[in-house]
């Protein structure tokens, strides 16, 4: 019967075995496999992309890299649906989807505005939310607002009113016109007269939408 003695030596990357019989050593060696395992060195932190506004609402908060947050808020009669913060991840990712601004109970339109005397408008929503804007034809003033919302059913305020230009006035014959600053709403103009007249009437006239506020004056000697 025969015995057999194994030795395993553990030489660098390779195995060495022995055998021994009685009468012959057969000697082999084998190349082990070797696994190198590789660290993963942690990706590096992404920014998020940018948050700007939301429809119907607000966005609070700056900066964009991780751990950065965004809170929002929506306008008067609107509700926020979703959730109100949200920070910047590591991976690029904010943490919740943006949120949404619903109107708070049923959608209410506003009547629809008439045209406005010499003026006219270059927007005109009046659903909910909605606003008329409005312009003045050429050389008329404008008293009021330009913009007019739509709130559950109701305009906050009342249109603008565009008021006329005057027709620009001669100068009285022996005298003249010393000072003018135009015929539009509210300007003003102010007579004199040559020498050896008098001026009978008011020097000074104001245009108040469309007319003057008194007749022109004349010069006499």
């Amino acid at each position: 019967m025969y015995f057999i003695r194994t030795t395993i030596y553990a030489v660098d990357l390779f195995v060495y075995f022995s055998v021994q019989l009685p009468s012959t050593t057969i000697s082999t060696t084998s190349a082990t496999t070797e696994t190198t395992t590789q660290a993963h060195s942690l990706a590096q932190p992404k920014n998020c992309p940018h948050i700007k506004k939301i429809k119907k609402g607000f966005v609070n908060g700056s900066g964009v890299i991780p751990g950065s947050k965004r809170t929002f808020s929506c306008y008067n009669h609107w509700k926020l649906s979703g959730s109100s913060e949200t920070t910047c991840l590591n991976n690029g990712q904010w943490s919740k989807p943006l949120p949404t601004c619903k109107l708070k109970g049923p959608v209410i339109n506003c009547k629809a505005l008439g045209k406005i005397e010499g003026g006219y408008a270059t927007k005109n929503y009046s659903f909910h939310g909605g606003k008329v804007v409005f312009k003045c034809n050429a050389n008329y003033v404008m008293v009021g607002k330009p913009a007019v919302l739509c709130k559950s059913g109701k305009w906050i305020r009342n249109p603008p009113k565009c008021y006329a230009p005057c027709k620009r006035l001669a100068p009285p014959q022996n005298g003249l016109i010393s000072t003018q600053s135009g015929v539009k709403h509210k300007d003003v103009i102010v007579f004199d007269c040559d020498h050896g007249y008098t001026l009978q009437g008011t020097a000074f006239l104001q245009c108040k939408d469309g007319s003057w506020n008194r007749s022109p004056p004349i010069c006499q000697k």
